[in-house]
């Protein structure tokens, strides 16, 4: 059996999340500054959204939500919502968010929309 490379996995996933997001309106994505060596940053940069959301990305079979939340959680530095996308092979886009953050951003959807904007 062939060995894994990981940084490929994770860079094949990476392009694939920037597919979606482009697929669905949110054109110009791209991988982030992590990928070039840089510490901290989301695993891409959509335009728009990018403003308001860190983005983790994991495209792997075994699952280990709290873990990649936390570290959403810990390189967002309180400064934009932790999400992370994850997929498995043949299966869709699924994404974490903390159920309070989900809270939030619904409520200020709600208050848009009661104040008519």
């Amino acid at each position: 059996m062939a060995k894994i490379n990981s940084r490929k996995k994770g860079q094949r996933g990476e392009l694939s999340a920037i597919r979606f997001w482009g697929d669905e309106g949110w054109q110009g994505g791209k991988r982030g500054f992590q990928a070039r060596g840089g510490i901290e940053q989301p695993d891409i940069i959509i335009p728009v959204l990018s403003d308001f959301l860190h983005m983790e990305i994991k495209h792997c079979e075994k699952l280990h939500p709290y873990k990649w939340m936390e570290q959403a959680t810990r390189d967002s530095k309180a400064l934009k919502v932790p999400m992370v996308m994850m997929k498995s092979n043949n299966r869709p886009w699924m994404s974490l968010f903390w159920t309070v953050d989900v809270a939030g951003m619904l409520r200020a959807e709600t208050m848009e929309v009661s104040d008519g904007t």
